[in-house]
């Protein structure tokens, strides 16, 4: 028993040989074990105060007994004068530890009226040798009043007087449900009684119920102590304990949303089996169309439109009481083509200006963790100095998202934090100002959302970069994006009307590459390429266009 402060205890009155005469206890509680730092409480008994600002001093736990006899009325006054009370809670037990009465912050002032309980039996399961058994589906409800009980081989810190169950595995998963009038602990051993139980589990992580799963062994025999918390703790009570069984082990997946906007506008969803359970075939239903799977592996569903709720129900065709449930699978818009870095769209000249939409942008790179404290992988734009310089780097128009913006050095996945800014919230403008820029030096901007440990959307903005360092070029084509840039092997162009020639030279002046696509969207392999630089002239209806890019 944690060590109480009685701060005043009045002289108890005499209690009349009339009627029962029994003890019922005052339990306090305290969820964060630190007492109840100030907060106290008074007992009346009849309206007279026999426990007077009584509190916790320390620990998560305490008791003190209150002499009544049948016929009288306990209330309670709170008396919130410390700290944290929020974390404080006590309950009336009767004097066979029933609880008949707990608050928390507040006063019982509904009279709880004594009734003396018959004192029951002691309980016959105080040994592991007399453990009774308990059987899949049961609920036993007992008091351990009386008990005499040891943790003997259990293998767990806890309390005496307690009680002892014990149950045969099945093979499958099984959970442990118990409920107590006190703070308990469940202590669960598998293997003979004394010195030979393993023990497999010491649950406690809370004041009420507690509660444990475990894949079992088949025909392995399992023992169960339930007393409380403490191993100086003697406290006893009501006890309630249940044992669940599945009769099956669960098979497990994941899910993996697909953009498919190029072909149907909308999104497909794999579905990896990654374990059947203990199931021969498993049906997979998306709501609409279901699949049986009789091995592991990747099983495609959709397409699905955007902002379509998909759920799955994956479900043992050799037990229908076995399935899981997949959260909840959406995607709200198509991907901006600069959804990752690798295909970061580049700006060779200032000012640069560019509004998009990115709430259908993925975290595919993870959490990009170069700057500050991370954050989504977002968006990505890049751009190569052909001079010292300086520019100013501005996110507006941000519309229901919290951006951070931050700039890299390096390539794809190995960058080096040159600035960040995260000063707002959400729906406030971004700004990097004055931020010096190296001529060859190619930098990457990355606009996400915020966060660096929670994926979450991000949404409508405007970036704008303006400065000094890049090359100011005359023509440029309206709404015309090439990327990536530097590009490894195919280099994608995208425009708003269709895009009618497009001509690569090296810097000698001399044609590699010529095409006619008549797309909106299209590209060129330049694998065979050598590294270097090269230009690419494009031509859109009556616009023409010159664009350096590096090749890698």
């Amino acid at each position: 028993m944690k060590k109480l402060l009685l701060l005043f205890l009045v002289t108890l009155f005499t209690l009349s040989n009339s009627y029962a005469q029994c003890e019922y206890s005052l339990l306090m509680a305290d969820t964060y074990g630190d007492g109840w730092n100030g907060n106290t409480i008074d007992v009346l008994v009849d309206g007279l105060v026999v426990l007077d600002d009584v509190t916790l001093d320390n620990g998560y736990d305490g008791s003190i007994p209150i002499p009544v006899v049948d016929g009288q009325e306990i209330t309670t006054v709170w008396n919130a004068g410390g700290e944290y009370g929020y974390e404080t809670s006590y309950t009336i037990t009767d004097n066979i530890g029933t609880s008949v009465g707990s608050e928390s912050e507040a006063d019982i002032s509904t009279a709880i009226v004594v009734a003396c309980q018959a004192i029951p039996d002691p309980p016959s399961n105080i040994s592991c040798a007399t453990a009774d058994t308990i059987t899949c589906g049961e609920t036993i409800s007992t008091n351990s009043l009386g008990s005499t009980a040891t943790s003997e081989g259990i293998g767990c810190l806890m309390g005496e007087n307690g009680v002892w169950y014990t149950f045969l595995g099945t093979g499958f998963e099984m959970t442990l449900t118990v409920d107590a009038s006190f703070d308990h602990r469940i202590g669960l051993a598998e293997g003979e009684c004394g010195s030979e139980q393993v023990n497999i589990a010491c649950v406690d992580s809370s004041i009420a119920t507690e509660t444990y799963t475990f894949e079992s062994t088949q025909d392995m025999v399992y023992y169960v102590y339930i007393a409380h918390y403490s191993s100086a703790g003697t406290s006893t009570g009501d006890i309630d304990i249940t044992l669940d069984c599945a009769t099956c082990v669960i098979p497990t997946a994941t899910y993996t949303i697909v953009d498919d906007c190029e072909t149907s506008g909308g999104f497909l969803i794999d579905v990896d089996i990654t374990d059947l359970g203990s199931a021969t075939s498993l049906d997979v239903f998306d709501g609409t169309t279901t699949i049986e799977i009789t091995d592991t592996g990747v099983e495609q569903f959709g397409p699905y439109a955007l902002e379509t709720e998909v759920n799955f129900t994956i479900t043992n065709n050799q037990d229908t009481t076995c399935e899981i449930l997949s959260p909840t699978l959406t995607k709200i818009a198509c991907s901006p083509t600069n959804d990752d870095c690798s295909n970061a769209k580049s700006f060779l000249s200032l000012p640069f200006s560019d509004t998009l939409d990115a709430s259908g942008a993925t975290n595919n790179a993870g959490f990009i963790a170069e700057c500050g404290f991370g954050m989504n992988d977002g968006v990505w734009y890049t751009f190569t100095p052909i001079s010292d310089g300086v520019v100013d780097i501005v996110v507006e128009n941000v519309d229901g998202w919290d951006p951070e913006v931050a700039v890299y050095t390096g390539s794809c996945g190995t960058f080096t934090c040159v600035d960040s800014v995260d000063d707002g919230g959400a729906d406030v403008s971004e700004t990097i100002s004055g931020m010096d820029v190296t001529n060859g030096v190619q930098y990457w901007i990355n606009i996400g959302y915020y966060g660096g440990s929670t994926d979450s959307q991000e949404g409508l903005f405007t970036l704008n970069v303006s400065g000094t360092g890049l090359s100011v070029e005359d023509n440029i084509i309206e709404g015309f994006s090439i990327y990536p840039n530097p590009v490894n092997d195919v280099l994608r162009f995208a425009a708003q009307d269709n895009i009618d020639e497009i001509s690569v030279y090296n810097l000698l002046g001399q044609e590699v590459l010529r095409t006619q696509p008549k797309v909106l969207n299209t590209q060129v392999d330049m694998t065979k390429l050598p590294t270097g630089m090269y230009v690419v002239k494009v031509k859109v209806g009556q616009q023409l266009g010159s664009y350096r890019v590096v090749k890698e």
